[in-house]
């Protein structure tokens, strides 16, 4: 999966398999069964995305179709824009989600990364903070717009193996 932060030059690379995803799916989805997540909007309508989402099936057995693997690539891209959509957003957050949650998902993103310079990954990992996204709230409106030159992740490409 290519990744690129919008707003700056900053790109990078991670291998992810299905399982990687399945396994931070179900550390997400315990992670915010937690007493303080219900009380907290967003755990909660990040909790309510999770569990409305289509996580792609585990096949039996490994599919070489074209068809099966182009859906399961599409729905992990959609399942990482989501993810994305929460965790690098300003949208207000609880301990539990700007710590745990954040920490974990960040790391999702940027583990054994490959970029083009030593300092790059280390530049990623400082811009995506909690505290690096600021957000203006428009009371006409019922979504959240992101400042100018405040970066969001963007999945550029997504490739199956």
């Amino acid at each position: 999966m290519r990744l690129h932060i919008t707003g700056t030059r900053l790109e990078w690379t991670i291998l992810r398999r299905y399982s990687d995803f399945a396994r931070l799916d179900s550390w997400l989805q315990l992670s915010l069964i937690h007493p303080v997540a219900h009380e907290c909007f967003c755990c909660r309508w990040f909790m309510r995305s999770l569990r409305g989402f289509s996580f792609p099936r585990k096949h039996l057995f490994w599919s070489k179709r074209k068809d099966v693997i182009e859906s399961r690539r599409n729905q992990l891209e959609e399942y990482c824009r989501l993810l994305a959509q929460h965790t690098f957003s300003s949208i207000p957050k609880c301990v539990q989600c700007s710590d745990r949650v954040f920490q974990y998902v960040q790391s999702f993103f940027t583990k054994d990364a490959m970029v083009h310079n030593e300092h790059a990954l280390e530049e990623v990992q400082n811009v995506l903070t909690p505290r690096a996204f600021a957000v203006i709230c428009d009371p006409n409106k019922s979504k959240i717009v992101y400042r100018k030159n405040c970066g969001i992740v963007q999945m550029v490409q997504l490739e199956s193996e």
